[in-house]
């Protein structure tokens, strides 16, 4: 799975909360529609290192279709 983020780094080392998107590689839905999943997560870092993650419910699951 890929990451993307709702909050730049700026070039340095990531730091406190950030509120970060993770989407799956292509696959098949069970409804036969060819797409990715894409999940919120709320993670922490210290010094550009991820020291923490938990899936952000409150966004739900996104379904992609291609």
């Amino acid at each position: 799975m890929g990451w993307f983020s709702f909050k730049t780094d700026g070039g340095v080392a990531k730091e406190d909360r950030w509120l970060e998107g993770k989407e799956s590689q292509a696959h098949t839905h069970n409804d036969g529609t060819h797409g990715t999943d894409v999940e919120a997560f709320r993670n922490t870092y210290a010094k550009g290192e991820r020291v923490h993650s938990e899936k952000a419910k409150d966004y739900g699951k996104i379904h992609t279709r291609k």
